[in-house]
């Protein structure tokens, strides 16, 4: 899975994320995993090629889908909860 969206809410990021891995407000990004986050209550968390969270961001490691906008195609939500979204704790 790839989309590109654009960062649209860059604000109140937890702090054990550095500052350099915040994204930039309008910016392009490309998702390339969807997964659903139980411990956040099942949101859509994004993993962007251009910005790594690992180990060093824990347990930050995906960002919530609702900081960002849609830009190329329609995301196909229901594909993406029937084949490609992993649920992790």
């Amino acid at each position: 899975m790839e989309e590109l969206v654009e960062c649209i809410n860059n604000k109140n990021i937890p702090n054990e994320i550095p500052i350099s891995k915040h994204p930039k407000l309008n910016t392009p990004y490309t998702v390339i995993e969807a997964v659903k986050c139980k411990m956040q209550g099942g949101i859509l968390g994004f993993k962007l090629a251009e910005i790594e969270l690992g180990m060093d961001t824990f347990p930050y490691l995906y960002w919530d889908a609702s900081r960002f906008r849609l830009l190329n195609n329609p995301l196909n939500i229901e594909k993406i909860e029937k084949n490609e979204l992993i649920e992790i704790i």
